[in-house]
């Protein structure tokens, strides 16, 4: 693609080679500027760095109608792929998300819509059932089970598994997110259901999405970050250190693409037993003292961005 030239539709020019560079060939914003600075020599005149950025950014938040990646070209010659050797993942019955209702004490409406979005399923493995936070992509899968017991993993005993082949740096639900303008940025499979279940009590299923990641260390890839772009994103942390540095990490990924990005912040909640609120699902025991100190940052009856 030529220089972009002044009088000769020069700004539209420029915003199609960004469009290019980070839909076509799937760059992340700072590899595209890069490019974009070698490109910009016979630019007449050069473009701004502050304004390739814009052009960057611009380009992150266009929907397009091609696939992401589509100057590529088709690769599966040179990238086989495998099916990861999972159970089998049957949809959640009513018994099911009644069941998984009590577990995690969250009312089985969110649950159900969780289900309803392909986010959460069911299998059997090794004759115990457990209940599965994935979504349509299979890029990623971890299951729990059903009874609240322990899961047995290269010798040790741990609350949750994550399947073999699993694609660990993935945002669970981020293509089923597309369709809404505001979303829940949580940190794994419980927080997960909890925030459908506050999308429910709030009636705010038109608007609002649940995404995970599974763990605070791990980051937003690259590839899908436009998800949310355009987007406003609430991240809702866990309130300890890893936690913190887990949304620190994620709000600079977000900022580059989200229309708005800001957090639900647990420090100092309680539970009615006196214990601190660890989680987004510990939002289900808070204590009316600490619903009093939440109403001063974001109405407990409006969770929901």
């Amino acid at each position: 693609m030529g220089p972009a030239i002044q009088g000769q539709n020069g700004s539209t020019h420029a915003f199609k080679v960004a469009l290019a560079l980070v839909h076509g060939f799937a760059l992340n914003e700072s590899d595209a500027m890069a490019v974009l600075a070698q490109w910009n020599v016979g630019c007449q005149p050069e473009w701004s760095e502050a304004e390739l950025v814009h052009k960057v950014r611009d380009a992150l938040r266009a929907a397009q109608e091609k696939p992401r990646g589509w100057l590529l070209g088709d690769r599966s010659t040179h990238a086989p792929t495998s099916t990861p050797s999972w159970p089998t993942l049957h949809p959640a019955t009513p018994e099911h998300v009644r069941r998984i209702a009590e577990l995690r004490f969250i009312q089985a409406e969110g649950i159900q819509l969780a289900a309803d979005r392909g986010l959460l399923k069911v299998c059997e493995d090794r004759g115990q059932l457990l209940w599965v936070i994935t979504d349509g992509s299979r890029l990623c899968a971890q299951v729990r089970t059903m009874d609240g017991s322990l899961l047995s993993t290269k010798g040790s005993m741990v609350k949750a598994k994550t399947l073999a082949g699993s694609k660990a740096k993935h945002v669970i639900g981020i293509k089923e997110a597309a369709p809404f303008t505001k979303v829940w940025l949580v940190e794994g499979g419980p927080d997960l259901l909890a925030a459908h279940q506050f999308i429910w009590q709030e009636g705010r299923q038109a608007d609002v999405a649940a995404v995970a990641m599974l763990g605070a260390s791990i980051g937003i890839p690259d590839d899908e970050l436009d998800g949310f772009a355009g987007k406003h994103v609430r991240i809702v942390p866990d309130a300890d250190t890893a936690g913190v540095k887990g949304a620190l990490r994620w709000i600079e990924a977000l900022r580059r693409v989200a229309a708005k990005v800001d957090v639900l912040d647990l420090a100092g909640l309680l539970r009615t037993d006196g214990t601190a609120v660890k989680d987004f699902n510990g939002l289900n025991y808070i204590s009316p003292a600490s619903t009093d100190t939440l109403a001063k940052s974001i109405n407990p009856f409006a969770l929901c961005p």
